[in-house]
């Protein structure tokens, strides 16, 4: 779990091929992703994917 994660705002970013989005999961076929990077923690977090977000998952599909 994201255990960082913790209180009133806190949230996970969901990034696809490098591009932030809102909703997740949901905007994904699954035959289509290939990596599926998460970082549980602000430390973790590359700058490329560190905005406002307490975590953050990126997912690579086959057509990046």
């Amino acid at each position: 779990g994201f255990v960082r994660c913790k209180g009133l705002g806190a949230k996970v970013g969901f990034w696809i091929n490098g591009l932030k989005v809102d909703g997740g999961m949901e905007l994904l076929d699954v035959r289509d992703v290939e990596t599926i990077e998460v970082y549980r923690g602000i430390a973790e977090i590359p700058g490329a994917f560190l905005d406002d977000e307490c975590a953050a998952i990126v997912v690579w599909t086959k057509y990046n």
